[in-house]
């Protein structure tokens, strides 16, 4: 599986590009731009589930 199985390869560049300087992100907007927002509770978790490559429950800087 790919995370652009689930997401527009394009909405998700646009969504890393609107964070790239420092203290940018902003969840909410990061969710809208990158089409996650338009998910359901199931698909958020599988998308989560496929970053988080040690399965710890958390995502790390490298797993993002």
């Amino acid at each position: 599986m790919s995370i652009t199985d689930v997401l527009s390869a394009d909405d998700i560049a646009a969504a890393l590009q609107e964070c790239q300087d420092p203290d940018t992100f902003e969840p909410q907007k990061f969710f809208q731009t990158s089409g996650l927002a338009k998910m359901s509770a199931s698909q958020v978790k599988d998308v989560f589930r496929f970053l988080d490559n040690d399965q710890s429950g958390y995502l790390d800087e490298e797993e993002l």
